[in-house]
């Protein structure tokens, strides 16, 4: 039904892919409409559902007596899906263990309490002089290698890595200030954090957190500076 409703609204079309003379997938992709939407303009971005957390995100909690974990973070972490603390790694036939003692709980839990907002002025910089001071690309000009890519000319690999870096770097930008435009009113917002088994914190937000690009780092500000 969702499909269908999808389908009668021209969000999205069906197309055949076929493998053999016998066989073949049906696909459904975006209309052209759609699709023209989203390389032109923030309103519909390439995002994860890991974006900042409009209120302050739940505590990580070792329950001793037990030894079970409380999950923290998303207010859906422990309930819909599962996101434990240390981030596990594939590799380790043992994974790491926090010891009672531990004060990493307090550690996760005290960075992702910690309020952001947007600046404002870096953001209305950026929007209006970014392209003048080369502090982001231009989202309306073909690569180079686009344009030879358009044409039908073969591109060496140089040619196709320059051009896939290109993409991404506009896709980053692109999806940095889509979520600041979006956030830039908020008095206050909330990047949740994880560990890796060799005890390094990483932002779980994507994008728009403090360990990404200058970009993304550029547009935060500490919302009350007396908790840093």
């Amino acid at each position: 039904m969702l499909f269908n409703l999808l389908i009668e609204a021209k969000l999205i079309e069906s197309k055949l892919h076929w493998i053999s003379l016998e066989e073949c997938n049906l696909f459904f992709v975006g209309t052209r409409n759609v699709l023209d939407h989203i390389d032109k303009g923030f309103e519909l971005l390439d995002m994860s559902y890991k974006i900042p957390m409009i209120v302050k995100p739940k505590d990580y909690v070792q329950k001793t007596e037990t030894n079970s974990e409380v999950l923290g973070g998303y207010l859906l972490n422990d309930e819909e899906f599962i996101n434990p603390l240390i981030i596990k790694n594939p590799e380790l036939k043992v994974q790491s263990q926090i010891s009672d003692i531990n004060i990493i709980y307090d550690t996760i839990n005290r960075l992702s309490s910690v309020p952001f907002k947007i600046n404002q002025q870096v953001l209305d910089f950026i929007m209006n002089r970014g392209l003048e001071f080369n502090l982001i690309k231009d989202f309306d000009l073909l690569h180079s290698c686009q344009v030879k890519f358009n044409l039908g000319i073969k591109l060496n690999v140089l040619e196709k890595r320059e051009l896939e870096s290109h993409i991404s770097t506009i896709q980053l930008e692109k999806n940095i200030l889509g979520l600041a435009l979006t956030f830039k009113d908020l008095n206050e917002f909330y990047i949740p954090v994880r560990m890796d088994n060799r005890g390094r914190i990483y932002c779980i937000v994507d994008y728009l957190n403090y360990q990404s690009i200058e970009l993304a780092k550029s547009l935060l500000q500490f919302s009350n500076s007396d908790l840093v």
